[in-house]
């Protein structure tokens, strides 16, 4: 729990099986972690760092809600929430009422100075404010380095496409992570939709008072604090301007940030998120063979924790090929894996063709990653004109295309070479196309289920049939040559 402000007071007060910490903003009950609202946090405070006074409504109002007026109901109820989470039974042998004047802490406190007591607070407070580490399955290397990184850097950025995983992959880092020790805190900017507003959800997660960026920075100043800002890159170059503040503002701060494209903030480093590895083609894979892959087990998980199923000889070749038309994306494994149940998996295999997976999802995933659909859908709306038309026009490619058979497809869009490098490079940027090095050359290409999008997009404006005729005779064009040269 990281609440409002900082508070001076670097003592640990213990009461029954409690230990309060003001300066980390932390409750533990018995070495577990206590989740309590900021405002029932600073009463707790204020409570127990005089206890045994009275202590007046108005001046516990002036000490939680400072230069706000606060009718006296909002304290009554972050009282009530604060002996809930004291323990309903227990709650009179803490906070007094004392009717017409105000409340008192009761219970005896010991204080510890925090340097005899900092080894013992419990670890799991590190982790409050995130939410539940999640199944990582094929990521135990990438979270190792980025954690290992962050070790050594103040900003790290996870890069890579929709639906790869970023997300969960910085909560489980957040989860590794042990060197904070005023915590880690979690920050979702993926329902934020106007730049504008990215300081105000910082600011709500901070619990702060109002949403200036000062404001922000005095709730942060002195802490070792972890923050991880989850879903920039439609929020860029706002969040690039936040991160660069906040860094040289806080010393103890370091950042955490997914996107789908670097922040390009001025010490960050990127950690590019890869696909799962999926097996290689090869017919009589066997159940052993094929779950050495991370996108296996992952799919196999999945399907378990929709009905019973254990991978067998006979499904190990279709699943395989199911985990590689999927390009090893979790989110696409995910969809596909909840489906087995339904349909089994030769009939799943069959239908991947039908791009019924871009239509069909989670109800209860975040609204950009509901379907595939929705998460191609929320890069797409970030495009230019010129990225959006050349994204189109690449769904003509099956496989691995190069940067003059790019050039050479966009002229149907008009685009003139020094607009398709450019279009080209932002869209390898934002994580739409891969690039790859393959002797010694640079290889682009999509995605399959990308690809299936992109081709969606081009017939929806009616292009396909002239990208189409127009790739046929790009193909078709060194074969031609000689035979013109031949007649002449």
């Amino acid at each position: 729990m990281i609440a409002s402000c900082p508070l001076p007071d670097k003592n640990i007060y213990v009461f029954g099986p409690y230990r309060l910490a003001p300066n980390r903003q932390l409750l533990s009950r018995n070495g577990l972690p206590v989740r309590l609202g900021g405002r029932a946090l600073d009463i707790l405070i204020r409570l127990v760092q005089r206890a045994g006074e009275i202590i007046s409504k108005n001046e516990l109002i002036a000490f939680v809600w400072p230069n706000t007026f606060v009718h006296e109901d909002n304290l009554k109820v972050n009282v009530s929430a604060l002996r809930r989470a004291l323990g309903a039974g227990a709650a009179s042998a803490y906070i007094a009422t004392i009717a017409g004047r105000g409340y008192r802490f009761v219970a005896p406190v010991t204080i510890e100075p925090t340097e005899h007591a900092s080894s013992s607070w419990p670890a799991s407070a590190y982790a409050q404010t995130l939410p539940k580490a999640p199944l990582t399955i094929g990521r135990d290397g990438d979270i190792s380095r980025i954690a290992g990184r962050l070790a050594g850097a103040r900003c790290v950025t996870i890069v890579g496409s929709g639906g790869i995983g970023k997300t969960s992959v910085a909560i489980a880092v957040g989860h590794r992570v042990r060197n904070y020790s005023d915590g880690v805190l979690f920050v979702d900017l993926s329902t934020v939709g106007d730049p504008q507003n990215a300081p105000a959800a910082i600011a709500a997660a901070l619990d702060a008072e109002q949403n200036s960026f000062r404001e922000i920075i005095d709730c942060l100043k002195g802490r070792n604090v972890l923050l991880i800002f989850d879903g920039c890159e439609h929020l860029l170059p706002t969040m690039t301007t936040i991160a660069d503040h906040l860094l040289d503002a806080l010393p103890m701060l370091s950042l955490l940030a997914t996107s789908r494209e670097p922040l390009r903030a001025r010490s960050e480093l990127v950690h590019r998120l890869p696909t799962l590895e999926t097996p290689w083609t090869k017919p009589d894979i066997t159940a052993r063979e094929a779950l050495d892959f991370g996108a296996v087990q992952l799919f196999i998980a999945r399907a378990q924790e929709h009905g019973f199923y254990v991978l067998d000889d006979r499904d190990a070749p279709l699943v395989s090929s199911i985990c590689r038309r999927l390009d090893g994306i979790p989110l696409a494994i995910n969809l596909a894996a909840s489906k087995v149940r339904v349909f089994g998996i030769p009939t799943l295999a069959a239908m991947l063709g039908q791009r019924f997976l871009l239509i069909n999802g989670e109800r209860t995933a975040p609204m950009r990653q509901q379907t595939l659909f929705s998460t191609l859908d929320w890069s797409y709306r970030l495009l230019s004109d010129a990225e959006a038309a050349l994204f189109r026009i690449l769904a003509v490619f099956a496989g691995v295309f190069h940067l003059q058979d790019a050039v050479v497809m966009a002229e149907i869009a008009e685009l003139d070479a020094s607009q398709t490098i450019d279009a080209l490079e932002r869209l390898t940027q934002r994580s739409i196309v891969c690039a790859e090095y393959r002797g010694g050359a640079l290889n682009y290409r999509l995605l399959e289920t990308t690809r299936e999008y992109a081709t969606k997009q081009l017939a929806d404006v009616g292009e396909q049939d002239r990208a189409v005729k127009h790739h046929a005779r790009h193909i078709l064009s060194p074969f031609k040559r000689p035979t013109e040269d031949c007649m002449a």
